[in-house]
């Protein structure tokens, strides 16, 4: 099977180095890097273009945009210009283990599936392991090596991390429409269409270390405090679940999902948008309802941290 890493490169010279090295030193080599530069305005189209002429890269592309994209078009349009069989989306500043292509491979080969997901941990800045609740949130509660994931799994938890995917390139179309067309991000719609499909898995394995620092496009909060001391984000992200969940709808309501996941997710839809509404309005009374009402497809934590979250915004106004 052909593979190809897409990476998307901004303003990335202080640590896009090291995220080549791991690329380049896997014990199952990519066919293909294809590294599609956004419009930097520092130096990473030389640091980039350095390294493959130091190592003698020829099946490294590096692609220079000629306008800024945002990183979710630049990531989409880098997986149209790869050739391979079976993608890998690349940030430009963590660290790949060493054997994440290869096992990650053998995983796909082994399910037969439409798209993979491992494990990650966190390092800070410095590169070291930092102490936060990434790496339990998105742990599977299960001994298996390999667990399938339902469409239900998928859209409660929103395990869709793009550093952490591998899919196959013919889920491309479906993805970039549901991306572009619902204001997903790149990776979101990944695991929700091969989960739709029913050939979505993850890897009980940890194979990407997440950097955190001052300047990534997106990161997933790291503490209780964090997440909950901002409303507009606990808005922002209940409104993007809502887009996600509007979107199976609309796309595959009637013609793959059962009648069953039909069910579920009206009334996951109906719930996100009471619970959209409820933390407009500063609501705390409806969103503490909200919490002992349960859905397959929706993730009772959030609406306790949503809850929190009014709580936080009246008690510091």
């Amino acid at each position: 099977m052909r593979i190809s890493v897409v990476m998307s490169t901004y303003n990335g010279e202080k640590y896009v180095t090291e995220q080549l090295d791991s690329i380049r030193l896997q014990t199952r080599k990519a066919d293909e890097v294809v590294i599609s530069d956004d419009c930097s305005k520092d130096t990473t189209i030389e640091v980039v273009q350095e390294y493959i002429n130091r190592y003698g890269l020829s099946t490294w592309r590096l692609i220079k945009n000629n306008e800024n994209k945002g990183f979710v078009r630049n990531f989409l349009d880098g997986a149209e210009n790869a050739t391979g069989e079976l993608i890998f989306f690349s940030d430009q500043d963590d660290i790949w283990s060493d054997t994440k292509i290869e096992h990650m491979e053998d995983a796909l080969k082994e399910k037969n599936a439409l798209a993979v997901y491992c494990l990650m941990d966190t390092i800070g800045a410095d590169g070291k392991q930092t102490t936060n609740q990434t790496y339990n949130m998105n742990k599977i509660k299960t001994k298996s090596r390999i667990q399938k994931i339902s469409l239900c799994e998928k859209v409660k938890y929103g395990r869709s991390p793009g550093l952490c995917l591998a899919f196959k390139k013919e889920l491309l179309k479906e993805v970039r429409t549901m991306a572009l067309e619902y204001g997903l991000s790149h990776d979101l719609p990944v695991g929700t269409v091969a989960a739709v499909r029913g050939g979505y898995y993850a890897l009980n394995e940890t194979l990407v270390h997440h950097r955190i620092h001052g300047n990534n496009a997106s990161s997933p909060e790291t503490s209780l405090l964090g997440s909950i001391s901002s409303l507009k984000k606990q808005i922002d992200s209940r409104d993007l679940r809502l887009r996600e969940l509007r979107a199976i709808r609309d796309i595959y309501g009637e013609t793959c999902l059962t009648a069953s996941e039909n069910r579920i997710l009206r009334k996951a839809i109906e719930k996100t948008e009471r619970i959209l509404n409820e933390l407009r309005e500063n609501n705390a009374l409806g969103l503490l309802k909200s919490v002992f009402s349960g859905n397959r497809m929706m993730d009772r934590r959030l609406t306790v941290r949503n809850f929190l979250a009014v709580i936080y915004e009246r008690s510091h106004k």
